[in-house]
């Protein structure tokens, strides 16, 4: 996975977490549609909505800049679904770990353990979130190494 495709999913997950406590918010307390605020922006302080506001600008870049690079390589922007073929799942791999298709298995060896040293769950503990994506990202990365290292050592 691409890192700017990282970075897009974590700033929607934080934009999703805050609309959900702006609901959670909203749900709570009726007495702002009283008092004239309709909106609920008297709820958040400066500070909150201007990290929201780097969010959303943050969200609209990366989404202005994911269909740039698509045409770039004269690629759709959204991928098509893709055929469980077995030179599919081995590109999926490479791409998992990184690499460029047809990588020799020292340097699919070595970018995997530079991957598991940066991504790997016991690093990231502070954050039960965190925690969690770093997991999932682990497994992945070793469901790739481990079919990369069959197709490889088969050769």
């Amino acid at each position: 996975m691409a890192i700017g495709r990282r970075l897009f999913d974590m700033a929607r997950g934080e934009l999703n977490s805050l609309l959900d406590k702006a609901a959670h918010l909203g749900e709570d307390d009726d007495s702002r549609v009283a008092d004239g605020d309709t909106d609920g922006l008297n709820a958040f302080s400066e500070a909150e909505l201007e990290a929201e506001l780097g969010r959303r600008r943050l969200d609209k870049e990366l989404d202005e800049r994911i269909p740039q690079a698509a045409k770039r390589t004269n690629t759709s922007p959204r991928p098509k679904p893709a055929t469980n073929t077995a030179p599919d799942k081995t590109a999926q791999a490479y791409a998992a770990l990184e690499l460029k298709p047809g990588a020799d298995f020292a340097t699919v060896k070595s970018q995997y353990r530079n991957m598991m040293r940066k991504y790997h769950p016991d690093h990231h503990t502070a954050s039960p979130e965190k925690e969690k994506a770093a997991h999932e990202l682990t497994q992945k990365l070793t469901e790739a190494y481990k079919l990369l290292e069959e197709r490889l050592r088969a050769r």
